[in-house]
């Protein structure tokens, strides 16, 4: 389990905290969760040559927008658009943990006052 993830769950049943409280917490595991099981997929063959897929056609992409200096701006705007669904594809079907991460953290610090009290 990540550790900002066991350090929230543990200032959370130390206090006296509400049932939105807990249920963040639940939400944040089941996220957890989740991005293990993606991991655990993007691990099988043709999943992961799927994924490379994606990545090459991001670098191919920005290879075309780095050298090629006579493209039109719909082609321009057509290679943008690849980059970025092939990212939110890898996203999706990987995982964002380390956005997990800085929600946790986020979480945190905005409510650090509060949660000083149970460290």
């Amino acid at each position: 389990m990540l550790n900002e993830l066991q350090t929230l769950k543990k200032l959370i049943e130390k206090g006296d905290y509400d049932e939105e409280s807990h249920k963040l917490v639940a939400d944040y595991e089941k996220k957890y969760s989740d991005i293990v099981r993606l991991k655990k997929l993007a691990e099988k063959d043709g999943f992961r040559q799927w994924l490379e897929l994606m990545r090459v056609e991001i670098e191919f992409a920005d290879r075309q927008l780095a050298e090629k200096e006579d493209l039109t701006d719909n082609q321009r705007k057509d290679l943008f658009a690849t980059k970025r669904v092939c990212r939110k594809f890898i996203e999706l079907l990987t995982g964002d943990e380390e956005g997990l991460k800085n929600e946790i953290n986020g979480y945190i610090e905005r409510n650090s006052e509060e949660l000083a009290d149970y460290r």
